[in-house]
């Protein structure tokens, strides 16, 4: 019988955000080559931060323990905490392979700058979502060690069908709810945009990360309650269900690395309205597939978006190239596969 390689890909929870999705995706490749699995350090939540905090630790030290016990061939950690539970792995079990994969051109405080660049020393290979987020994360190590790196795709969805929304207008985001996605900005613009088109509706969809409560209280002081819906956590079939009535994909990020939903909206046929910020502005042209929020002058913008609301025939053709922009790009779960088979052939050639 022919021996196969153990993967696991590490990651600080299941919920809902890019890395989540990447790990999820992980554990459904099957290869006659390797073992693919995904261990969570984390899948409880504690609003209390110093429960969080002694959960956290009591998850870090068993986490440690059941990885070192039964150490894989290949560990791929995404985020920092998984970073800091692989690194210390490492020094137990300095034969596994360990691969950093970014998600983020930023880090987003010191405790992840000093972590990433601490387990970047004991790395075989750093995997990113993109350029930008490798290019960026990169250049600010604070120990500079000569690695193998690749760019993973992160299309998670294939052949999704073309669907024409010329005739809707409606608005759709989903992603966390967070502060640096800057929903608050967002819904100004719808806010700006539904005083003329009064049938328009915002539905966000996510799971709170700190920001619902401001959130909702924005909606009601734009008196947008009967317009903007928050529907929560939701699979991705049914949020395919829900963007079918929708137009465009709202989403003006303070910070990003790939922002795979931007990626999915494309691939759904929605004209994403963003920020070039991240990868980002390497796919998203302003005018031709997307609409990008500029110099913060939030009035162009929405003169832009009622422009193309009200001219089908533009609007279908930057529908077109949003979504052919992605078709025939390689899937996430292959090139994974692909950089699995090339970090072995290398390490024994």
């Amino acid at each position: 019988m022919q021996h196969k390689f153990d993967v696991i890909h590490l990651s600080p929870s299941n919920k809902i955000g890019g890395a989540e999705n990447a790990a999820r995706q992980t554990s459904q490749i099957r290869s006659k080559y390797f073992n693919f699995n995904v261990f969570y350090i984390n899948t409880a939540y504690h609003k209390n931060f110093i429960l969080r905090q002694i959960n956290f630790l009591y998850k870090y030290f068993l986490s440690v323990y059941n990885l070192t016990k039964e150490p894989p061939d290949i560990l791929i950690a995404s985020l920092w905490k998984s970073y800091l539970v692989a690194l210390t792995v490492s020094i137990f079990r300095p034969n596994t392979k360990y691969i950093m994969l970014l998600h983020s051109a930023y880090n987003k405080h010191f405790a992840e700058k000093i972590v990433t660049s601490l387990f970047s020393l004991r790395t075989s290979e750093i995997w990113a979502d993109s350029k930008t987020s490798y290019n960026n994360r990169a250049s600010h190590l604070y120990f500079k060690h000569k690695t193998n790196y690749q760019i993973i795709s992160f299309i998670f969805q294939n052949n999704l069908p073309f669907i024409d929304h010329s005739e809707c207008s409606d608005f759709i985001y989903w992603g966390r709810l967070s502060p640096l996605k800057s929903i608050d900005i967002s819904l100004r613009l719808f806010s700006l945009f539904s005083k003329e088109n009064t049938d328009s509706k915002f539905f966000i969809i996510g799971p709170d990360d700190g920001d619902l409560e401001r959130l909702k209280s924005l909606v009601r002081s734009f008196n947008l309650e009967e317009k903007v819906f928050f529907l929560g956590q939701l699979n991705f079939q049914q949020i395919v269900e829900i963007s079918k009535k929708c137009k465009f994909f709202l989403q003006l990020s303070k910070k990003e690395g790939m922002a795979m939903s931007v990626v999915e909206s494309m691939q759904l046929g929605l004209i994403p309205i963003v920020t070039s910020i991240g990868e980002i502005s390497s796919y998203c042209v302003d005018g031709y597939n997307s609409l990008i929020f500029l110099d913060n002058d939030m009035s162009i913008l929405v003169n832009k978006i009622k422009d193309i609301h009200s001219d089908h025939l533009r609007f279908k053709a930057m529908q077109l190239n949003a979504f052919n922009h992605w078709e025939g790009k390689p899937s996430y779960k292959k090139s994974l596969l692909k950089a699995c088979k090339d970090l072995m052939i290398n390490s024994y050639t």
